[in-house]
């Protein structure tokens, strides 16, 4: 009966690295240590215990806006070597308005 009762306590007293190990926490040697070392200190075990309760894997986040669209570029006209006169700055009167 006593050895059955050191059995119990042992477990409950390992319980969050066995939850944390089974749960495939993120932490899980983490809180093996702090179960381990800190345990003791029942502050320690709640610790560890609240630790091996956590989701094991985060939520994604998700994006508040949408993806920025990248910045307008116009198209550049090609450089011209010669200059048509019917394109000049002057419209199609040409320097003196006739």
């Amino acid at each position: 009966m006593i050895i059955f009762l050191f059995l119990v306590l042992v477990g409950v007293y390992f319980l969050p690295g066995i939850i944390a190990q089974s749960r495939k926490v993120r932490n899980a040697g983490s809180i093996w240590v702090i179960n381990i070392f800190l345990g003791w200190t029942v502050i320690g075990w709640i610790i560890a215990l609240a630790m091996a309760g956590r989701s094991a894997t985060p939520m994604p986040i998700q994006p508040i806006f949408p993806p920025a669209q990248p910045p307008f570029r116009p198209e550049l006209r090609p450089s011209r070597t010669e200059e048509d006169p019917s394109e000049s700055s002057y419209g199609a009167y040409g320097a003196d308005g006739d």
